[in-house]
């Protein structure tokens, strides 16, 4: 996504439907596709897109790996919102992170 919507940075749903108020001005649609894309891959195959719900509430939009769950799964994490840290790789302790190591 252009807004850079990763884990820790989601785009909040307001701010996702007013950017697309900018192209589009019915919505309606896009609030449909968002309900019901989140979790799948997008095109390419090589991220998926996902909708998180933050600490008040509030729906986030983000982009993430499409092979992150198969990563969690290696690693033994039962956490779906862990996200390996920089310069982790499987084999590693999924709760040390590789720098502080």
């Amino acid at each position: 996504m252009a807004k850079g919507a990763v884990y820790g940075n989601p785009v909040l749903r307001p701010e996702l439907i007013e950017e697309a108020r900018k192209q589009i001005g019915d919505t309606g649609l896009l609030a449909h596709w968002l309900k019901h894309m989140a979790e799948n891959v997008a095109p390419g195959g090589t991220e998926r897109f996902r909708r998180r719900h933050n600490m008040e509430g509030a729906i986030g939009y983000l982009v993430e790996r499409a092979d992150l769950n198969d990563v969690r799964r290696a690693a033994g994490v039962q956490d779906p919102y862990w996200n390996p840290p920089p310069g982790w790789k499987i084999g590693d302790n999924p709760a040390q992170d590789p720098i502080c190591a």
